[in-house]
């Protein structure tokens, strides 16, 4: 008997923890772009699209692509309406990318990662 019982709460506890309801909440995707500038000096710029709850004060990350690991050139915070910008004076030619990582939401719920498409700078 006790061992049907035990096994009854274990398979609704994983049913409850695969749906998001019991451990963690709803997730909400994101989305990041990312474009470069010449005009002020040069800067990369963008928008991180996703919650409302997951946008404002979200850390932005730019970085080079490199072989190997990949270095950052710069991060800023995203303002309430999503928009960032990285001073970039005299990038190197190449490819770059921005990256946000995932957040959790103080209500519940978490905020996906995303990382932009590249952009080329000559």
């Amino acid at each position: 008997m006790k061992g049907k019982a035990f096994l009854g709460l274990l398979v609704t506890l994983l049913a409850l923890s695969a749906g998001g309801i019991a451990f963690g909440g709803p997730k909400f995707p994101s989305k990041l772009s990312i474009g470069y500038s010449r005009s002020s000096g040069g800067y990369f710029a963008g928008d991180l699209k996703s919650h409302r709850g997951c946008v404002d004060g979200r850390k932005v990350v730019v970085y080079r692509k490199k072989r190997g690991h990949d270095p950052a050139v710069g991060n800023d915070t995203a303002a309430p309406n999503g928009t960032w910008r990285v001073a970039a004076r005299r990038p190197k030619a190449g490819d770059y990318y921005a990256k946000a990582k995932g957040a959790r939401l103080k209500r519940g719920g978490r905020c996906g990662a995303a990382k932009s498409a590249s952009t080329h700078v000559s």
